[in-house]
């Protein structure tokens, strides 16, 4: 479905108001350290409990996902996302690979599921941080748009997603 096309002159009604103006939708962990999330010793994706919004069946949304995290690179972390049914994704996800030293974009294809897991480095004594951009389509169930992670190989450290990370969902068609 295209976006509707105002003219000069016409009134918008509540409906319209909140559908083309209401539709961004963003959603951010409390500021650290009390915004931090703490996981040791689990490999098990888990939805973040800060880190979800809800979107509506048959939509478009350009999605921004930053996320800063502290790992070791021994336990490094993995993400994915829990969406609606038939959700699909066009982007990119941009981070350095575990066991990497360098940037990885890891392309998603057209109509690819979103659902994949993805591997990310743990860099120990500092904060590691990776962007996720592109276009989410909704199919016919609405749901939530949720980042789960977990540890990438089990370790006793601690991985932290940090305070500040957030998702940004806008509607674009």
């Amino acid at each position: 479905m295209a976006m509707k096309v105002f003219n000069v002159g016409d009134v918008l009604g509540a409906s319209d108001t909140n559908e083309y103006l209401v539709n961004t939708k963003y959603v951010a962990k409390p500021a650290s350290p009390g915004g931090d999330t703490s996981r040791a010793s689990n490999t098990t994706l888990t939805n973040d409990p800060d880190l979800s919004l809800a979107v509506d069946a048959n939509k478009s949304y350009e999605v921004t996902v930053r996320l800063q995290y502290l790992s070791t690179s021994t336990a490094n972390l993995k993400i994915s996302f829990n969406v609606p049914g038939s959700a699909t994704f066009s982007g990119a996800i941009f981070a350095v690979g575990a066991g990497g030293s360098s940037v990885s974009i890891t392309v998603v294809d057209a109509g690819a599921p979103i659902t994949g897991t993805f591997h990310v480095a743990g860099f120990a004594s500092f904060d590691g941080a990776l962007e996720v951009s592109g276009i989410l389509n909704t199919a016919g169930a609405a749901g939530n748009f949720t980042l789960q992670w977990a540890q990438d190989t089990s370790a006793g450290t601690t991985t932290i997603m940090r305070g500040g990370s957030s998702m940004l969902l806008r509607r674009v068609a």
